[in-house]
């Protein structure tokens, strides 16, 4: 209801239509390590018995569904043409659309179809909103800080309405479409209160330049981590939850400062530099051979 809306919404908004080259250049960096850990994964699943389905490879596993969907929403931008994406109102309105139909779709998490769709609009509403600023005047502060409480614990009252949140399952009757419209209303007004009333700070500025890097290791991590607590009995209550929180953060945030680990979700690009240092370096031999013949 929240932090996937936040975060796809941020997404359209770093998005861009660009140019054939820089389009395939983008999916091929987020295809990259989609495919290294899907591969990685069921080769787990086979050497420790569990049988392999055309299914089950088309399924992404786990969090990795989202550089799927990220791949298909940047599709979707690219090929559309500027007479249809000129009419922003209409685009969002649709999107909308989609995105509250989308769970009658008997698709459930292959191909990520179902996410795709379902989180659509907020991918299209960051998009649009690159011209605009989004965030409230400062004087709105407190109240964006009392909705985002108010809103964290109204799950809590409300479990059975609000449905599905994971935007994956399909709607179990009619009346969770009328639950997702409500999910959508307030996941908008979390994501501006909460844009509202993060800090603006050149710290968290210079860590957006890791975001792939954050993504891609914590799911690895957390999944380790979620079989050392069960194996070890250690607390999982929310207070460990926020300790754990803090230490995966801090592990890829060293992470970070390793090149090495920047390159392994991305060997290509590791190659492709070698690869034209190569070229450069036969370049300037054969230029000294040149000039000394």
């Amino acid at each position: 209801m929240f932090y996937m809306p936040l975060f796809v919404f941020i997404s359209g908004f770093l998005s861009h239509k660009n140019s054939t080259k820089k389009f395939w250049a983008g999916c091929l960096k987020l295809l990259e390590p989609l495919v290294i850990l899907q591969v990685l994964t069921i080769g787990y699943d086979y050497f420790t018995g569990e049988e392999i389905t055309v299914s089950r490879l088309l399924t992404p596993w786990w969090f990795i569904w989202y550089l799927l969907s990220l791949v298909c929403w940047r599709t979707m931008l690219h090929i559309l043409p500027p007479r249809i994406l000129n009419h922003s109102k209409w685009v969002i309105l649709s999107a909308f659309v989609i995105g509250i139909i989308a769970d009658f779709l008997p698709f459930d998490r292959l191909l990520s179809i179902q996410r795709t769709l379902a989180l659509l609009p907020f991918f299209f509403w960051g998009y649009y909103m690159q011209t605009r600023n989004i965030c409230l005047s400062s004087r709105y502060k407190p109240f964006c800080f009392m909705f985002l409480c108010f809103a964290f614990v109204l799950p809590v009252f409300l479990p059975e309405y609000l449905g599905d949140l994971r935007f994956a399952d399909r709607y179990p009757d009619i009346s969770f479409m009328y639950s997702r419209i409500l999910v959508f209303c307030v996941s908008i007004a979390m994501s501006v209160s909460f844009l509202c009333v993060c800090p603006d700070t050149r710290f968290l500025s210079k860590q957006g330049r890791y975001t792939l890097q954050y993504y891609i290791y914590h799911t690895v991590i957390v999944y380790f981590l979620m079989i050392i607590v069960r194996k070890l009995n250690l607390p999982d209550s929310a207070l460990a939850a926020l300790v754990y929180t803090i230490f995966v953060t801090f592990v890829i945030w060293i992470f970070s400062h390793f090149s090495f680990f920047v390159k392994l979700t991305n060997p290509s690009v590791y190659l492709r530099n070698k690869k034209w240092h190569l070229h450069t370096t036969l370049h300037q031999i054969s230029g000294i051979t040149e000039k000394r013949g």
